[in-house]
């Protein structure tokens, strides 16, 4: 995504000889997606999380825009208020779609696509979801978290418990770490291993 903020370097007043001139810097060039125009509305309601107003000012906007440049990007954005509001199937079928047509944010897609089909039920098209963010991936402690919370949807305690397992080796002092311990300690003791549930819950309890 475009940054709304730029900096600028200005040169020294006492520049080293040989030094490279500071190149000339026009701000507009990097304005942020929707600062004004048609979509401004919707934008600015994004930012107030007036989430049903953002998800009909962005359908609106793609509608009627659907050849834009920043089309994708609005599509993106009406997707994630669809999300926040709760209107899940839509949320859903734009995030799977975008993963094709916007490419370059592929693994937000997925794993936002995720959450929606899970919040909606659909536990296998969410684990399908999270299971093609790569490990190498920003969102991977994200996906592998949401792999877990699948698993667990699905009632499948033993593969559910090895994804909680896999968030806290990946990322033991991540934000979710406590929730996944938690989890990991249901799972396995629903899978019949009270003992190693104990540990998982002596842990949480400790830290």
């Amino acid at each position: 995504m475009r940054l709304g903020l730029a900096l600028v370097l200005l040169p020294a007043t006492a520049a080293l000889a040989g030094e490279p001139r500071a190149v000339a810097f026009d701000p507009t060039t990097e304005a942020p997606y929707f600062a004004d125009g048609p979509a401004a509305a919707a934008a600015a309601d994004l930012r107030l999380e007036d989430w049903n107003g953002a998800a009909t000012g962005f359908a609106a906007y793609v509608k009627a825009h659907a050849h834009a440049k920043d089309a994708k990007q609005a599509m993106f954005l009406l997707a994630y208020a669809e999300l926040k509001a709760g209107k899940l199937n839509d949320a859903a079928t734009h995030f799977d779609g975008l993963v094709k047509t916007y490419p370059l944010l592929a693994d937000y897609e997925r794993v936002y696509a995720a959450r929606a089909h899970l919040a909606a039920g659909r536990a296998t098209q969410a684990l399908d979801r999270v299971k093609k963010v790569p490990p190498e991936s920003a969102l991977d402690g994200e996906a592998r978290f949401l792999r877990g919370e699948a698993e667990r949807a699905a009632a499948h305690l033993p593969q559910a418990a090895a994804a909680y397992r896999s968030y806290l080796e990946g990322y033991p002092t991540g934000w979710r770490a406590p929730e996944a311990r938690f989890h990991l300690a249901e799972a396995l003791d629903g899978s019949g291993d009270p003992a190693a549930a104990r540990v998982e819950w002596r842990k949480l309890y400790l830290e």
